[in-house]
């Protein structure tokens, strides 16, 4: 994604993948629904990236690890291997959810 990554450093990439990810609904208007999304894990954040090609994803979100406060598989409809996020960003408490392709 543009940066590289020490052993070591911060911005290690520890795992990568394209997991599910559902809408968080922050906007009153928007609906629930899921996209593709390619996730990267460092020792500090976890990011998610829209597109395929490596060169052109985009950032459409970060989640740092210090405002994680829980991590936990989660049963959502017909979605197997889904878990949940709980954050703080901004004061305000999110839970992001996510279903990966298989174990992780």
């Amino acid at each position: 994604m543009g940066k590289m990554s020490f052993q070591g450093s911060q911005d290690e990439i520890l795992k990568h993948a394209w997991m599910t990810k559902r809408s968080q609904l922050k906007s009153r208007i928007s609906w629930t629904n899921y996209k593709e999304r390619w996730f990267c894990l460092t020792r500090g954040s976890l990011s998610y990236y829209d597109g395929d090609e490596e060169m052109k994803r985009k950032e459409k979100g970060r989640i740092y690890v210090r405002d994680i406060r829980l991590v936990e598989n989660v049963k959502i409809e017909d979605r197997p291997y889904s878990f949940q996020i709980k954050y703080y960003e901004s004061g305000q408490e999110y839970t992001l959810y996510i279903q990966s392709r298989g174990e992780v």
